[in-house]
């Protein structure tokens, strides 16, 4: 069966997620058991961990669930901590050219993406403003491709929320930024009129006559605020604008910052940033899917994954992560975590995961929790995966994704502009 896209937006894709069954749709599926039958993942709000060595192909099944989750009506977002700052989500504006994908997607799915009218994902890459990204936007400003980035940009009370929330402090110096920054909300209430520089003074005159280094922490304060504003960029989208546009995937990227710190700074903002606005709006009839690639950076379990120059930022966040996923189901979000391991992400954590997607793994006391030989997981190719739900097990040929996978090398966003030209001038049939 091969689906055009009119068909698939038609008659396949609620508007809105419903509580249906999608027997008849294998874009929405993420495989196939060896029975025949397409595998689906959960539709209700659920979070999901997928678990697997580095090469055994998560983050292209990350991107199969990205798919489905789209076209399902969710509001999609992907963060990606690893300090090698990759870029990849930019190629899913592409369609898949991989010749042994597109085989499986017609042979075993009966997808051939030949048969869409048009391309049906978007996915739109965020970074800070910083200069490394204004010279790229300049620099690349005729590229056909530089369209799918653009810089994120936070109001001087959005940046005031943040640093109030995760500057690094201890016990005392963390008292006085909290109330300078209740003291400050109170009087100043129009979100309009604050800025940074006068929250800084409610912090100086506080921290008066304590035995805190004040300027140490007004120092801290100009730090995150730099990372956070970044440059004068023109173009830029507010947080507000980009959280309510359903019609694309987002993606944050560290690319384009420099120091590893400063990264880490802007992870945090978007983790609590992005979770804190979608709550305060329950309006939404639709779900949120926040995908994290590496969680383990994020949120470790153990102090051996802990980076000591970033352990505040991983330890916090680890912190906030855990919260969230506790209650965030009742509010329309889901969380899908890709780590190396079983026991890399906190276990408070993993429990809250309904759905686990196994790929091929060396953890040799894991594999009896699942009921398996050892080497059942150790010998799983690219191409296959396990999936544990909450009533069921079963081994699947995975779907590959209809959208492009970056090849091997190409994490640039350079790499995708390159691509997204060749593609435009010579492949285009859309």
């Amino acid at each position: 069966m091969s689906l055009a896209l009119r068909d698939i937006l038609n008659e396949y894709i609620p508007k809105y997620e419903e509580k249906v069954a999608h027997s008849e749709n294998p874009l929405l599926a993420f495989g196939l058991t060896k029975r025949g039958k397409l595998a689906y993942p959960i539709n209700e709000p659920s979070h999901r961990l997928i678990m697997g060595q580095t090469g055994a192909g998560k983050t292209t099944l990350a991107q199969t669930l990205m798919e489905i989750d789209f076209l399902r009506g969710r509001k999609v977002f992907e963060l990606e901590p690893a300090l090698e700052a990759k870029s990849e989500r930019a190629f899913m504006n592409l369609p898949n050219n991989d010749s042994k994908m597109l085989q499986v997607l017609r042979e075993k799915f009966g997808i051939d993406i030949e048969d869409f009218k048009e391309w049906p994902f978007q996915t739109v890459v965020y970074s800070p403003p910083t200069p490394r990204f204004a010279s790229f936007l300049k620099k690349y400003e005729n590229s056909p491709g530089i369209k799918f980035f653009r810089a994120l940009t936070f109001t001087e009370s959005d940046i005031i929320d943040i640093i109030a929330r995760i500057l690094p402090t201890g016990s005392i110096e963390g008292l006085i930024v909290a109330d300078a920054y209740d003291q400050y909300i109170s009087v100043v209430k129009k979100r309009k009129k604050r800025n940074i520089e006068e929250f800084k003074n409610y912090v100086q005159e506080i921290g008066k006559g304590t035995n805190v280094n004040i300027e140490n922490t007004l120092m801290k304060i100009n730090r995150f605020y730099h990372v956070l504003k970044g440059v004068k960029i023109t173009n830029g989208t507010s947080l507000k604008d980009m959280m309510k546009n359903q019609n694309e995937i987002s993606v944050f990227t560290t690319h384009f910052i420099e120091r590893p710190e400063d990264r880490y700074i802007w992870t945090f903002a978007i983790l609590v940033t992005v979770y804190s606005n979608w709550i305060d709006n329950l309006k939404r009839d639709y779900l949120m899917s926040f995908f994290v690639a590496d969680a383990n950076l994020l949120a470790p379990n153990s102090t051996r994954d802990i980076i000591e120059k970033l352990s505040y930022f991983q330890t916090l966040m680890r912190q906030e992560l855990q919260i969230y996923v506790k209650i965030s189901r009742g509010k329309n979000m889901a969380w899908t975590l890709d780590t190396q391991r079983h026991d890399d992400l906190s276990p408070s954590i993993v429990s809250e995961c309904k759905e686990w997607f196994i790929k091929r793994m060396y953890a040799r006391e894991f594999a009896p929790r699942l009921g398996i030989e050892p080497k059942v997981l150790r010998m799983l190719s690219v191409e296959k995966g396990i999936y544990v739900g909450p009533l069921t097990k079963y081994k699947v040929l995975l779907r590959p994704p209809v959208s492009r996978k970056a090849a091997a090398g190409e994490y640039a966003p350079i790499h995708f502009l390159d691509a997204y030209e060749r593609w435009e001038n010579e492949e285009a049939t859309y």
